[in-house]
């Protein structure tokens, strides 16, 4: 299995399963593998080839939604089309449909009038990759206001200012970006023998957050770091065996233009010996 650099959108993932769509199964997870600060790593099983996997699923990159009541102590900047989202409609949100607000502390907001609820709903994260698209042009991040302004109409002949992309959509484009560029350094480097090759990306979009899966090469022979025995370290030869191969990992990713910059024994993993 090899995704060949391509991000999969996945349906779901409820702890035990990753489902690519409704009634398909993609990967059964397994067991658990180890955890750090960006995230867990588990054993998974590839269920249309049996073939076994390490998965590492990122923190979540979360998009917090206001609930109505505070929608409704904002200033309104300009209104949009009513949304007809009722339970017998199909109709997806558009551009026309988006409210922009002020906050008292002078934070954009977007919003749409729901039919349904008949109330102003603050957009959910796939609402505005719906609208915005999921990679839209942005600002240079070390720009002091961080997301460019345009005119737009609020009334025949009158126009005001707002942003172009909603602040809190580009605060997650930025993060999202974040993650990638440390994938793109990940497939530079995966085609040595002693770096863990990365197969696939998975991703799944929810309305206030987004989860990044990394399908990796299984090294099923634990960490480094529990083969170095307490007070006692490991014999010279093994910690040179182990030691050659780290260093030609590490050189290799050099060569790439790439430095790890976290190595230690807990981040270096073993294939079970034959």
């Amino acid at each position: 299995m090899n995704f060949q650099g391509e991000v999969v959108n996945i349906h779901s993932f409820d702890g035990q399963t990753v489902w690519l769509t409704k009634n398909t199964e993609l990967f059964e997870v397994g067991n658990f593998l180890g955890g750090g600060a960006a995230g867990n790593v588990y054993e998974c099983e590839h269920v249309p080839s049996l073939e076994h996997y390490a998965l590492k699923v990122l923190n979540p990159i979360g998009f917090k939604i206001l609930s109505s009541t505070l929608l409704r102590k904002c200033n309104v900047v300009i209104k949009g089309k009513v949304m007809c989202d009722t339970e017998k409609s199909n109709d997806t949100i558009s551009i026309e449909n988006v409210w922009w607000l002020l906050s008292s502390t002078k934070q954009y907001i977007t919003a749409y009038f729901s039919e349904r609820y008949n109330s102003l709903r603050e957009l959910s994260l796939t609402q505005c990759i719906q609208i915005w698209g999921s990679e839209p042009v942005l600002v240079d991040e070390e720009d002091a206001v961080g997301y460019n302004m345009e005119f737009l109409p609020i009334s025949k002949g009158s126009k005001t200012f707002v942003p172009s992309i909603p602040p809190k959509f580009a605060d997650f484009v930025r993060r999202r970006n974040r993650i990638f560029r440390e994938i793109t350094n990940m497939h530079k480097i995966d085609s040595h023998v002693n770096v863990i090759r990365l197969e696939g990306v998975l991703e799944l979009t929810q309305d206030s957050k987004c989860t990044v899966f990394l399908v990796m090469e299984l090294a099923n022979g634990g960490e480094l770091f529990d083969r170095i025995k307490l007070d006692c370290g490991a014999r010279e030869d093994t910690a040179d065996f182990f030691f050659q191969q780290l260093l030609r990992g590490v050189k290799h990713c050099h060569d790439q233009g790439v430095c790890h910059r976290d190595l230690k024994p807990e981040v270096v993993f073993c294939h079970k010996l034959s």
